[in-house]
């Protein structure tokens, strides 16, 4: 299993957002409520007055998460279907039970197999440099 970016050291962007506050001491302005004791008896204790706090890492680490997935599922993909391009779909080779199909097939797990041996340590020292770098 691949683990995600790990974003923990990352400081937090942290903020407070008064919309809520502001946008209530308008209302009680233009309703004319602004100097009314039950009013502002009712805001306190509904906790309307208290701004809120917004976190944005949160946000950041779980779109990194999504986004890392989708690469990694994407590159996945497509180095399976390099690989296995050559080999007859699994509906041709069930329709056909015929044998002369058979060495076909065979000849095509071969040079599948062949390509595999050769691409795949490529592949991996490739990977291997990337995550040894550190700038990654």
């Amino acid at each position: 299993q691949i683990v995600a970016f790990d974003i923990e050291f990352v400081t937090p962007d942290i903020s407070f957002d008064f919309s809520g506050v502001t946008s209530t001491f308008y209302e009680l302005r233009d309703r004319g409520g602004l100097f009314n004791y039950r009013t502002w008896a009712k805001l306190f204790s509904s906790g309307g007055l208290l701004p809120r706090v917004v976190e944005n890492m949160l946000d950041a680490k779980v779109e990194l998460d999504g986004r890392l997935r989708n690469v990694i599922n994407e590159f996945t993909r497509d180095f399976a279907e390099d690989m296995t391009a050559g080999l007859p779909s699994s509906g041709a080779a069930g329709k056909t039970g015929s044998g002369k199909d058979k060495p076909k097939t065979e000849d095509a797990v071969g040079s599948m197999r062949k390509k595999v041996e050769t691409e795949v340590p490529i592949l991996r020292a490739k990977l291997e440099q990337y995550l040894d770098d550190s700038r990654t």
